[in-house]
C-alpha cells in the first residue's frame, strides 16, 4: 500500500493530502521511538534503538526470538530498570549497551514518535504534524 493510499484512504484527496503523502516515506525514515512504558514498541519491527528497525540490524542475535516482542518485555518487572539476562540472550555487546544508554522514564506514560536522524534529537512527530496542520 502506497502512501497517497495511506492518506487518503483510497479516495480522491485534496493538493495537500497528495503533498503529505510524498513526503510520507522520508517522514517515517526519520522517526523512531520514545520509549514510555515500552508497550507500543516492537522489538525487532521498529525503529527504537535508532532510526532502522533492529531486524535490519547485523548485531542482533535472534531476530526469530525478538519477533513478537515489546519494548517493556526486556524491562525487570516493574519496569524501572533493563533485563540484563533477557538483553544478553538477545544482543551482542555492543547492541546491549546501546540499549542500556536509552533512558527508561520513571512513570509510564505511552511510548511517542519523535523526528530524529539520532538517538538524541528529540523533536516530536506530533510537533511537525502541528505545524503541517497549521500551513
Amino acid at each position: 500500500m502506497g502512501p497517497e493510499v495511506l492518506a487518503c484512504g483510497g479516495q480522491r484527496c485534496s493538493f495537500l493530502w497528495r503533498e503529505i503523502a510524498r513526503y510520507l516515506p522520508t517522514v517515517f525514515a526519520h522517526t523512531r521511538w520514545l520509549i514510555g512504558n515500552g508497550r507500543s514498541i516492537d522489538v525487532a519491527g521498529d525503529p527504537w534503538v535508532d532510526v532502522l528497525p533492529l531486524r535490519h540490524w547485523s548485531t542482533v542475535v535472534s531476530v526469530e526470538a525478538a519477533e513478537g516482542q515489546h519494548v517493556c518485555d526486556l524491562l525487570v518487572p516493574g519496569g524501572d530498570e533493563w533485563d540484563e539476562a533477557r538483553l544478553g540472550q538477545l544482543f551482542e555487546n555492543h547492541l546491549t549497551e546501546r540499549v542500556y544508554s536509552l533512558l527508561i522514564p520513571e512513570c509510564a506514560d505511552p511510548d511517542i514518535q519523535i523526528w530524529s536522524s539520532s538517538s538524541r534529537v528529540g523533536v516530536r512527530v506530533r510537533d511537525f504534524l502541528a505545524c503541517i496542520g497549521s500551513a
